[in-house]
């Protein structure tokens, strides 16, 4: 994979630029998975909140069956276990994201909001959340590079 801005790989793809290890050659790809994290090669990150977002709908869909038959604060801790790490693993190195991938996960985390606290599409996110004692998700990524 070679990273670069759209026109820069752009260019690189016109004069072919080849790879070979020991007389084979390697095979471009546009985007891989390394240790849980989809890198594409603009940096772009949308291929890493799409495959989370995938999985974090799945659970949130989960939570959401389990929801009549749990308690709140259960909820709350299948959701600490089951959800929340997909929004917190490695985001110090994927955080640059732009404005609408960032908005992409934050809807996810107000849907599970209104699941755990069983209120309505219309009720206030950002109520719900400073109920329950959250930040919004950039500020927790904020916060989790700070340390």
């Amino acid at each position: 994979m070679l990273i670069g801005s759209c026109q820069r790989l752009t260019n690189t793809v016109t004069h072919s630029f080849n790879v070979q290890i020991e007389g084979q050659e390697i095979n471009r790809v546009c985007d891989t998975k390394s240790l849980g994290i989809y890198i594409d090669q603009n940096l772009s990150w949308s291929k890493h909140v799409n495959e989370i977002a995938k999985t974090i709908s799945s659970g949130i869909g989960a939570l959401k069956r389990l929801r009549p038959y749990i308690s709140e604060g259960t909820a709350i801790l299948l959701y600490r276990a089951l959800i929340e790490p997909h929004f917190d693993y490695c985001c110090a190195v994927w955080d640059g994201l732009s404005d609408e991938l960032a908005d992409k996960l934050q809807k996810l985390q107000n849907r599970v909001i209104r699941v755990i606290t069983k209120s309505d599409y219309h009720s206030s996110a950002t109520a719900l959340r400073t109920r329950l004692g959250w930040d919004d998700l950039s500020i927790r990524r904020m916060k989790i590079k700070a340390n």
